[in-house]
């Protein structure tokens, strides 16, 4: 990113003068928006993907039957697939299969929308990300700390297949059930208008690799100049958001240390304050 003289000073908010693209589903950004806000920058709301929840009962692979089937272990990796898991059809009857089961979790958001409906979830350390967490899953039935083989998995619709090979590796029994479809949002002209006018430093807040990909889709669809990238830091939440962002020819100037928003918005400002040329390996 080119140097700026929009940088705060030490006596400023931090995302003073910044103008902050959320691109995160509607629902979710309000309380980053106005953290945002509150650290001085200028909030610009810009969801580039939709979560829809089945309006009908899920769909479990292979199937099973919650009279008689019990699961020993749950895995949920996002905040998404709880709500999927709590708004379906006929949920409270499958209780019985998950009753006794270990729920883990990827992080602390994931866990509070847990414990929203009643429900522990572990947050096994330095899991930031679903396949750190079936790997941590693998080793510990291999080392026999977690006992049973059965395991229910809670994903999204674009989930890798690699979470569920990791586990099947390591003997587990795998359901996975669908809780939730990520959509492409439709585009959102005018806060990707406001940005662009916006003056320098911006930066951009990336959520999810499907997030990238329709981004990246749509930059190519309207022909847009690589200048944009000029006074913008490109932020991701994670690991697999920012190989996606590589993959995909863009630059990551920071990324999370861990899958939450205040992680994220401290990875954007430290890029910020070294003119976005931090690699995110040092974040």
């Amino acid at each position: 990113m080119t140097q700026t003289s929009g940088k705060p000073s030490a006596t400023e908010s931090p995302l003073t003068g910044c103008t902050v693209l959320i691109t995160r589903p509607e629902a979710d950004s309000q309380p980053l928006a106005d953290r945002v806000h509150a650290l001085g920058g200028r909030p610009l709301v810009a969801p580039l993907i939709e979560i829809a929840y089945p309006d009908k009962e899920l769909t479990f692979d292979p199937a099973f039957t919650p009279l008689t089937d019990r699961f020993d272990t749950v895995a949920v990796t996002s905040a998404n697939a709880v709500r999927g898991w709590t708004q379906s059809d006929a949920w409270e009857s499958r209780e019985q299969a998950v009753s006794s089961a270990r729920w883990f979790v990827v992080g602390e958001r994931t866990r509070r929308a847990l414990q929203a409906v009643g429900i522990d979830g572990e947050v096994p350390e330095g899991c930031k990300t679903g396949q750190d967490l079936a790997v941590y899953l693998a080793e510990e039935r291999a080392s026999e700390r977690i006992k049973g083989s059965r395991i229910l998995y809670l994903r999204g619709s674009l989930a890798s297949s690699a979470f569920r090979q990791v586990l099947s590796d390591a003997g587990w029994q795998v359901t996975e059930c669908i809780c939730y479809e990520v959509r492409s949002a439709p585009w959102p002209d005018s806060a990707w208008q406001a940005f662009l006018e916006a003056p320098s430093p911006r930066a951009v807040l990336l959520f999810s690799p499907s997030a990238v990909q329709t981004l990246v889709h749509h930059l190519t669809k309207m022909r847009t100049s690589p200048a944009w990238l000029q006074g913008t830091v490109i932020a991701c939440v994670g690991t697999t958001t920012a190989k996606a962002c590589t993959e995909s020819g863009l630059p990551v100037h920071a990324m999370a240390s861990r899958p939450d928003r205040d992680a994220l918005l401290s990875a954007t400002v430290t890029a910020l304050s070294h003119g976005g040329s931090q690699s995110p390996d040092s974040v």
